[in-house]
């Protein structure tokens, strides 16, 4: 959570202690009586002698009211870390049970689906309606109580005991499989909880710092107050002709706190606030007789910023000039709202697939998520047949292992041996209005939004079997990513989350997973993003014709949308392929410079409006938007944010980083484990489309891809759409230093073959086209939407 990050961050630099003027620096000092000298003076009237006392005990209870503040700080500095890696610890272990329970509930369904079949094929069988044993024994099954051998024996008929049997011992596999929901529901319920007891805790101790901080710089000004009272009386002692240096506070021996963690910097530039000009209370003729103005206590300069103080966000939400962006009128006339929702709609599907754990196993579906069509091969061969390439999150694809002949060669294998046998797309009954709607109010407004999903799956229709074509694993070379953690540690996690694999799938699996893991010599980064394949013959007698409709549809939207890259872009030239060529986060550094200046004259580092749409499920996936109503209202319903109206749905420099944060969690694909995630992530605002959106595409105001959801906040619930969530962006132009020194080395996830701008890079989409197919596509060309040849 960016939230959590960036608290930290603030956190750990709140009062860090820096050369500072005598007055601050006595504010930071251990503070007691000894500490004082008070001078006498015989010749002082008794009536400022007690104002001077006075001032003085008020002025060292202060002081200690600070030290003890400054405790309290280091208290909770010092927790903090343990704090958050137990919060990720959980998270992960949440993400894994909510995988082992999509998995249980996909089973169960399946299983569920097949007793049904079995039982009504019984239920027909002329032998079955005869038998008046058989038929109490079905009665003792349906109603789950145990059968023995004895009871079968009372059907006198060998072949129908088999069948009833065969039934009974399916039945026995349903009940277990929902036992194992019920169990994981509760070990998620137990982390969930423990997860909020965690959270409400660090964001306590957030506020807390907070409070400390305001408490800190209220106590300072008290000081300068009673600091520059002292001042005054010294004034008037001088005008009386007393000792000028009488009633001057004289620190000595103030020996300075330890200090204070100020290891982790901000990321990005804070400003210091403004601090309140303190009101002279001398009057003008009590000037001293030398005509020098009084000396008036030095303001301190307070070193870091906190964001409940005032602190104008508009730098991160703004453009460029009107001049600067009146380039991209040409393309923002053609990006209306309405128009670009249809064409997401166009391009993207809901998409599930069935896997098969072992031979002769029964299929099921583990997975929901939404993909959509990000480039195509037309075929010279044939008048209407293509090869269409989806996009995706790699965490949709987690059990997509072993789909194509070389998933060996490009380091795609499942060790466990779990393959794809089919897959579906899905698609609303009817094309969805593009209104916006209030916030939480799908259910009012399903009809309206296109109503039911409907799925087709490839084998019935005339689609070739799927075949994993890119996954961003391990694409970049970067030992350095991998300091500080550890591997032993990551390892173990790894075979906590494959121990299912004994009971639900065999021995075999489990050793042959765990096998792998530990011959590995790091667990290797990802990025979520990977490509599927599979060709279609849009003439072919077999073909659906449903989804020959929504096939054409999404091929010509990607052709209009390729048709915009003539136009004067944001972030790209001409020629480019049509993303974003240099990123938001590049941008914002000012580090265009580095290879990118032509760049520089088309460069933005935010957007205004983004652009998402896809399946999300609740029990069912149903078609969603982002940018509900309230995206345009008064509120300020975001951390760090003006009001919506004025919020910048992506504002410069908001991300997040497991890398930066120094705990990336394990996460289990193809039943091997990778870390979560490599780069950068940008947060989002009025975007939280719930489990099942994952994979969707992400348009900027301009109608441009940006990346492709990701994430989305632990708390969401189904519909609410103003929670945090996050994208990950396709490409990085430039190395971005982090907040602990580590490098995101750029990348390019499209095309990485550019080894001048991409010197890190192992692997793309573009580079795995040409492993795949050297020679070209089974028509000898190697031509898609995107590359005039890959």
């Amino acid at each position: 959570m960016k939230f959590l990050k960036l608290s930290k961050k603030i956190a750990s630099s709140i009062l860090v202690v820096a050369p500072m003027p005598l007055i601050l620096t006595s504010c930071y000092s251990t503070v007691n009586e000894d500490n004082l000298d008070h001078s006498e003076d015989a010749s002082v009237s008794s009536a400022i002698e007690v104002q001077v006392s006075k001032l003085k005990e008020q002025i060292v209870e202060i002081r200690t009211q600070i030290n003890e503040e400054i405790q309290n700080y280091k208290s909770i500095n010092d927790s903090w870390d343990s704090k958050e890696k137990e919060r990720q610890n959980i998270l992960s272990q949440i993400s894994d049970v909510e995988s082992q329970l999509r998995l249980s509930k996909s089973k169960y369904e399946t299983l569920q689906s097949y007793l049904k079949t079995e039982i009504d094929k019984l239920e027909k069988d002329s032998s079955f309606k005869a038998n008046a044993a058989a038929k109490e024994l079905l009665k003792i099954i349906k109603a789950n109580i145990d059968l023995t051998e004895e009871d079968y024996a009372t059907i006198n008929n060998l072949s129908l005991a088999e069948k009833v049997k065969s039934v009974y011992e399916l039945s026995a596999q349903v009940r277990d499989s929902r036992r194992n929901i019920a169990l994981k529901e509760g070990e998620l319920q137990t982390l969930k909880e423990a997860y909020n007891k965690t959270e409400d805790s660090i964001v306590l101790d957030y506020y807390n710092l907070s409070n400390i901080w305001i408490n800190t710089v209220k106590n300072i000004n008290e000081i300068r107050r009673k600091e520059l009272a002292l001042k005054t009386l010294n004034n008037q002692s001088v005008l009386s002709g007393k000792d000028s240096n009488s009633f001057v506070l004289q620190l000595r021996n103030l020996d300075p706190l330890p200090t204070l963690p100020g290891d982790i910097s901000p990321s990005e530039p804070i400003e210091v606030p403004e601090i309140p000009p303190i009101v002279n209370p001398i009057d003008p003729g009590n000037e001293p007789e030398d005509g020098r103005p009084i000396e008036v206590p030095e303001v301190p300069e307070i070193p870091i910023n906190f964001p409940w103080l005032k602190q104008d966000w508009s730098k991160f939400n703004k453009y460029p000039s009107e001049e600067f962006m009146a380039k991209f009128e040409p393309l923002k006339s053609q990006a209306r709202k309405e128009w670009m929702y249809e064409e997401i709609w166009k391009r993207t599907f809901s998409f599930k697939y069935k896997i098969q754990e072992k031979e002769g196993s029964m299929p099921f579906e583990p997975v929901t998520g939404t993909s959509w069509i990000i480039d195509y091969h037309k075929y010279t061969n044939a008048p209407n047949k293509y090869k269409i390439f989806m996009a995706t999150n790699l965490h949709v694809l987690e059990f997509f292992g072993n789909a194509g002949e070389k998933a060996t060669d490009l380091n795609y294998q499942d060790p466990a041996g779990f393959k794809v046998v089919d897959f579906a797309l899905g698609k609303t009954e009817r094309q969805p209005e593009w209104n916006d709607i209030p916030n939480n109010s799908w259910k009012d407004n399903l009809s309206k939004k296109g109503s039911n999903v409907i799925f087709r799956y490839g084998s019935s229709s005339g689609i070739s079997a799927p075949k994993l074509v890119y996954a961003a694993i391990d694409f970049i070379n970067d030992p350095q990513a991998y300091n500080g953690l550890n591997l032993a540690e990551q390892k173990n996690q790894f075979y906590t989350q494959i121990e299912g694999l004994k009971t639900e799938v065999g021995m075999d699996a489990y050793n042959n997973a765990r096998s792998y893991a530990e011959n590995l010599t790091k667990i290797p980064y990802y990025s979520d993003f990977g490509i599927f394949e599979f060709d279609v013959d849009l003439n072919a007698s077999n073909m659906d014709q449903t989804l020959k409709s929504w096939l054409t549809d999404a091929i010509f939207a990607l052709e209009e949308y390729d048709g915009r890259k003539t136009l004067t872009s944001p972030n790209r030239k001409y020629n480019d392929i049509p993303f974003l060529i240099v990123d938001y986060m590049s941008t914002w550094k000012e580090q265009l410079s580095q290879g990118y200046s032509e760049y520089t004259d088309v460069a933005l580092s935010n957007a205004k409006d983004v652009y998402i749409a896809g399946y999300p499920v609740n029990r069912a996936p149903y078609w969603m938007q982002n940018n509900p109503t309230e995206r345009n209202n008064e509120n300020i319903d975001y951390f760090k944010s003006p009001k919506n109206k004025d919020a910048f749905a992506f504002s410069s420099n908001d991300y997040s980083s497991k890398m930066e944060s120094g705990n990336p969690s394990v996460k289990r694909f193809w039943n091997r484990p990778f870390l979560d995630f490599y780069g950068l992530n940008y947060n989002i605002k009025f975007s939280s489309l719930y489990y099942g959106a994952s994979g969707s595409v992400v348009y900027n105001e301009f109608g441009q891809v940006v990346g492709i959801y990701s994430g989305v906040s632990q708390n969401t619930s189904f519909g609410d759409l103003m929670k945090p969530s996050s994208f990950t962006p396709l490409i990085q132009a430039t190395n971005i230093e982090l907040s602990n020194g580590k490098i995101s080395y750029a990348y390019n996830l499209i095309d990485g073959s550019d080894k001048t701008k991409y010197p890190k890079q192992t692997n793309s989409y573009r580079e795995n086209l040409r492993k795949l197919y050297p020679n070209g596509f089974s028509d000898g060309s190697k031509r898609t939407k995107i590359f005039e040849e890959f």
